[in-house]
């Protein structure tokens, strides 16, 4: 397996945040280092995130990181669901390519997921 997306899930947004403690906390263990010698989830290599739930992981750069996104969303008793990818994931070329600091109100500045910005 090349890769994953993992979707973890989370409140739905007519409800208030507060109300869910379980899904505040997973989001917060995510965005720490684990340790010391780790990085937040966000600066994690081979770790895209796709949307506010989803995560598209490369195993062949980071392999730990899933065991990490699954174990915390058990740990903070979340559901959640995994798609394996056997081949690289290809991004249409004339869609955006999501990076790795994904930001939804400036699609334009997403690269692939090598960080090449070739699909």
């Amino acid at each position: 397996m090349h890769s994953a997306i993992v979707v973890i899930n989370m409140p739905e947004k007519a409800e208030a945040a507060e109300d869910h403690p379980d899904w505040l906390a997973f989001l917060k263990a995510m965005s720490v280092a684990a340790e010391p010698m780790l990085a937040p989830l966000g600066e994690q290599e081979g770790v895209l995130r796709l949307a506010e739930n989803v995560w598209q992981v490369n195993f062949e750069e980071n392999p730990g990181i899933f065991a990490r996104l699954i174990a915390c969303a058990m740990h903070h008793h979340l559901g959640y669901g995994i798609l394996q990818l056997n081949e690289p994931p290809v991004w249409h070329p004339a869609s955006f390519r999501p990076g790795p600091h994904f930001d939804q109100s400036n699609p334009a500045r997403a690269t692939s997921l090598s960080g090449d910005g070739e699909v």
